[in-house]
């Protein structure tokens, strides 16, 4: 099994309850699973100072028949390039969600908005 792990940086200094897209980290793993297809993991945490909400990624081309997702909803294509975290709901400080992608290669998924 191959894996390599490719890690976002981010930048940005939060304070007085503040939010910014900077407080959202994305990373993915790749892997093959069994049917030798390219599976990822996706990783999304909140590395900031409050909880976020209304979490949107950049995913241009994302074709969600490839999502295998442990629970409904964590990630949803609301238009092109455009993608919901969790229904819009909330990831406290310190939290993560993670989902699985099955393709021929990696999306490069960002952060574009969140709410506090």
């Amino acid at each position: 099994m191959e894996n390599n792990i490719l890690f976002f940086c981010f930048s940005g200094f939060i304070s007085g309850g503040k939010c910014a897209p900077a407080d959202i980290f994305i990373g993915q793993t790749t892997w093959n699973d069994t049917l030798q297809q390219k599976r990822y993991t996706v990783l999304i945490a909140n590395v900031g100072q409050v909880s976020v909400t209304d979490i949107h990624i950049s995913c241009d081309g994302f074709n969600p028949r490839g999502l295998i997702m442990k629970k409904p909803g964590i990630f949803k294509k609301e238009r092109r390039g455009d993608c919901l975290v969790i229904e819009g709901g909330r990831i406290n400080s310190g939290d993560s969600v993670t989902f699985d992608y099955v393709n021929d290669f990696q999306f490069n998924l960002y952060p574009i908005s969140v709410q506090c």
